[in-house]
């Protein structure tokens, strides 16, 4: 097992996972960017901890030093075709600077172009192709690999689909990773949207437009989870207790999800996972959005999920017995009516009308 950690670049995080891997020793690496850059990596600068490339150099030395690997972001679904113009100089440049400069030990890129013109240029450097590339099934798994990636990021839509997990296991070499605690809806219909949306809010070239003011999608997804709290339970989570699983068909690597979340609440879910168990609250560990947020925190969601209440949940998709059907199925309705409870339903109905708000203002503009 070996779990990929999000950075803060708050030095304090690498002295806290070493403490955790002096105990279980799987933390294997952390991951990051720079806020702004000329391809992006999937998170808005403005959400993102401020460090300049002299702070990341140290900081990623410090990992180095004490046994981590470093995973550089360039993750962005689209730079609106501008790698293919005089902007892909610049591209280059940036990719140099960070190779030179970082070391990182692998790229983690989602656009087929980039991956390929920089293993051209840098045939020894590992790639991992990224989520936002929608990796769900064999022939795409296969077309990265023959990329030469030496990592795939699987399409988290699948982190449950346990007989498409095995068949992409049996047709590719290269190392797979799934995301465990990504709180997205499932099979989210502005998914494409909104990672095409943080891609070009976290690019140096569309910096200038200031345009970076709601987040629409995460707001219309935390009101569908306010309004049926059964779509947290259908959300592609892992839980810490049921890595083994994946583990077992070959999953080798295991992400958290969290670049903008503080070093605590990183910390939280990196101990979490690597001791295998958490006995709090399930939402503890996702990276939920939402404005409503506190340091160490997620207050978006003012519902409990005793984690431990969850054993046993995931059998039924190991066993292949989902169909994909939920309005006929409801499995994962029956189980959010059994483990959910609502802190406050004061609460739950401002922060309902709250976000309804948000969202009118975003139509307003």
């Amino acid at each position: 097992m070996k779990i990929s950690v999000p950075t803060s670049w708050n030095d304090k995080l690498i002295e806290g996972l070493n403490r955790i891997n002096s105990r279980n020793d799987n933390i294997a690496e952390i991951y990051g960017a720079l806020p702004t850059t000329p391809v992006g990596s999937a998170r808005p600068s403005l959400s993102l901890p401020k460090v300049s490339i002299e702070e990341a150099k140290r900081h990623i030395k410090l990992a180095h030093d004490s046994g981590l690997s470093f995973n550089y972001l360039l993750n962005a679904p689209c730079i609106a075709g501008l790698e293919y113009g005089e902007y892909r100089e610049e591209i280059m440049r940036y990719i140099d600077t960070i190779i030179s400069e970082l070391n990182p030990d692998i790229l983690t890129i989602t656009i087929p172009f980039l991956i390929e013109k920089v293993k051209r240029k840098y045939p020894s450097i590992k790639i991992k192709a990224s989520t936002e590339a929608r990796i769900d099934n064999v022939y795409s798994a296969k077309f990265y690999e023959e990329l030469g990636v030496s990592r795939i990021c699987l399409d988290s839509n699948i982190n449950r689909n346990f007989a498409m997990l095995r068949e992409i296991r049996n047709h590719v070499n290269c190392e797979l990773e799934v995301i465990v605690n990504k709180s997205c809806l499932l099979k989210c219909p502005m998914r494409i949207y909104h990672g095409l949306l943080m891609g070009h809010f976290s690019q140096s070239i569309f910096e200038r437009s200031n345009s970076y003011t709601f987040d629409f999608p995460s707001l219309k997804c935390t009101l569908k989870k306010l309004e049926s709290p059964e779509e947290i339970i259908k959300s592609p989570w892992i839980r810490p207790e049921d890595c083994l699983t994946y583990e077992e068909i070959g999953i080798s690597h295991f992400k958290i999800s969290g670049r903008t979340k503080p070093t605590e609440w990183i910390l939280r879910c990196a101990e979490a996972y690597s001791n295998g168990e958490y006995k709090g609250n399930l939402l503890d560990l996702l990276d939920a959005p939402g404005p409503f947020k506190k340091e160490g925190q997620v207050y978006a969601l003012p519902f409990f999920i005793r984690n431990v209440d969850l054993n046993g949940f995931l059998d039924f998709f190991r066993d292949s017995k989902c169909n994909g059907l939920c309005n006929k199925c409801n499995y994962c309705k029956k189980a959010a009516e059994r483990v959910i409870k609502i802190t406050s339903s004061d609460e739950l109905k401002e922060r309902q009308l709250t976000i309804r708000n948000l969202i009118f203002q975003c139509l307003k503009l």
